[in-house]
């Protein structure tokens, strides 16, 4: 495991991950590293890391794959919810939302993507 707090200690980050051996670079849902997937991906494509998010955005960053739930699904619901509030509905009175629905999005080939940069035995 490694850890970023700044867009400075980024490239330290994957570089120790390189250095541990990583098969593999997972990035969490965190919204200062979620701003920076693009250098992220730059750097683990550098380094032949395979890199993975947890955003569809993940993916036209560069990165290999993503897998979680969508971004504007997640927003959506949380709009509904709002807007029942505001209607008058007491929030502990709706019911516990359920989780979107999870996405696999993965790099192919003929979709303006960045298939083309990633080994293919990947």
């Amino acid at each position: 495991m490694v850890n970023a707090g700044t867009a400075n200690e980024i490239e330290g980050a994957v570089a120790n991950a390189v250095q541990q051996r990583a098969a593999a670079l997972l990035v969490g849902a965190d919204a200062f590293l979620s701003s920076r997937q693009e250098q992220i991906a730059a750097l683990a494509l550098r380094h032949a890391l395979p890199a993975s998010g947890t955003q569809r955005e993940a993916v036209t960053a560069g990165m290999l794959m993503s897998y979680g739930s969508s971004t504007a699904d997640m927003y959506r619901q949380v709009g509904v919810c709002i807007g029942r509030i505001i209607k008058g509905a007491k929030p502990g009175d709706l019911p516990v939302a359920q989780r979107p629905n999870s996405n696999l999005i993965r790099q192919g080939r003929g979709q303006g993507d960045h298939s083309g940069r990633w080994p293919r035995s990947w």
